[in-house]
């Protein structure tokens, strides 16, 4: 599975969400990612609290809705570290 990580540390602000989702959306739009593989690779977004996480959604969900085939899953760093990547922690946006 190939995948673009996004660890969130919490620093960026809605606006400037925006401006990543917005750039994250002309890539993807660009088909320059095809290059590399013929499948759009999921977005996956680590945050630092529910807060943030769901900023986070609500922007991404907001800028990447328009993009076909643009998928995101979310989840925050606590339950990232207690239960471990493969459990039921992502939010899918």
């Amino acid at each position: 599975m190939r995948f673009w990580l996004e660890w969130d540390r919490g620093t960026m602000n809605a606006r400037d969400l925006e401006v990543k989702f917005t750039s994250y959306a002309s890539y993807i739009a660009s088909r320059e990612w095809a290059r590399e593989c013929s499948m759009l690779p999921v977005l996956v977004c680590v945050a630092p609290d529910i807060a943030q996480e769901r900023r986070v959604q609500r922007v991404a969900q907001a800028r990447l809705t328009p993009t076909p085939g643009a998928v995101l899953w979310a989840t925050t760093e606590v339950l990232l570290n207690e239960h471990g990547p493969l459990a039921s922690i992502w939010l899918q946006g």
